[in-house]
């Protein structure tokens, strides 16, 4: 073969490879509960340290598109829920099947509540205001609602020493063209200063009605979210689903301001990093709080 041709074949053949190896698989499959063996909807599926993932829907399915170049050799799926042991899936490129995935319930120790005398005191935790000017935008024009799912935004919350109970969630919504989103209220830990280890024994789960603006507000008082022993508190909303009423609605926002001493945290999917902004979300919470030294004396059974 000529010199020439030659380096041209090789060329052709590198492209050629490079093509073949870096191409778009679909990763799917369902997730169970491994006792009732019913669906666990809305199940976080995330690659580990990846901007990759989707969230499970209501009847525990799931599906998302990959590039090959973008999925870790060796690397794997993590699949979470509140309540539940999360779990690792190594990645297969070449499955044909859809992944089986059967989620252990974690094991919550019923534990002996002694409650003390205590003064409560009405705090509002968060940022009960609401700027005119200025919003961060959960969907815009430029995002595709199926390849989003999964997305986490919210704030950083100092509770000043105090210990609370969660009483209700607001965030103030400015723009909403969906005729329905649903959204999934988080709380974590706080540790360097960014969002660590969930804090919840159960979903929040609530909706957006038809366009719905303005004040939302998420009743907490059935969940008996007690947040103590912390300094900070991460309180954030991810995106689950929604129905559009045109296909170019894709701008939804909320409510929020640049703030040099507040913080604001975002992730893309589940298993992604956190990012963190100097900027505060309308979203806060009202709780009725008391003193650390009042604490209540919990022993486990």
């Amino acid at each position: 073969m000529h010199y020439k041709h030659f380096w041209l074949f090789a060329i052709a053949f590198l492209l050629n490879t490079s093509h073949t190896f870096a191409q778009a698989i679909k990763i799917a499959g369902k997730v169970l509960d491994a006792t009732t063996q019913q669906p666990v909807p809305y199940a976080n599926i995330g690659v580990a340290g990846k901007e990759l993932g989707t969230v499970a829907n209501a009847s525990g399915e799931f599906s998302f598109t990959a590039n090959t170049k973008d999925l870790p050799l060796n690397g794997s799926i993590v699949v979470s829920c509140v309540g539940y042991e999360s779990t690792e899936l190594q990645i297969n490129m070449y499955a044909a099947k859809p992944y089986l995935v059967k989620l252990k319930q974690k094991s919550i120790p019923i534990a002996e509540v002694s409650i003390k005398p205590r003064k409560l005191k009405k705090k509002v935790l968060g940022k009960n205001d609401r700027e005119y000017l200025t919003s961060t935008a959960f969907f815009n024009l430029y995002d595709k609602v199926d390849d989003k799912l999964g997305r986490e935004l919210g704030n950083i919350i100092k509770l000043n020493d105090k210990a609370c109970y969660a009483n209700d969630f607001n965030i103030y919504i400015n723009h909403n063209p969906f005729a329905m989103v649903k959204l999934r209220l988080n709380f974590y830990t706080v540790v360097d200063n960014i969002p660590g280890e969930s804090i919840l024994k159960e979903d929040i789960i609530f909706e957006l009605a038809d366009k719905q603006r303005g004040w939302v507000t998420v009743d907490l008082q059935k969940y008996n979210i007690v947040l103590e022993g912390m300094e900070e508190v991460a309180v954030t909303l991810q995106w689950l689903e929604s129905k559009q009423q045109n296909p170019k609605d894709y701008f939804l926002s909320i409510s929020g301001a640049i703030s040099p001493a507040k913080r604001y945290v975002r992730r893309e999917k589940s298993e992604a990093e956190w990012t963190r902004t100097n900027a505060y979300l309308s979203l806060y919470l009202n709780a009725d709080c008391y003193k650390p030294e009042n604490y209540t004396e919990i022993t486990a059974q």
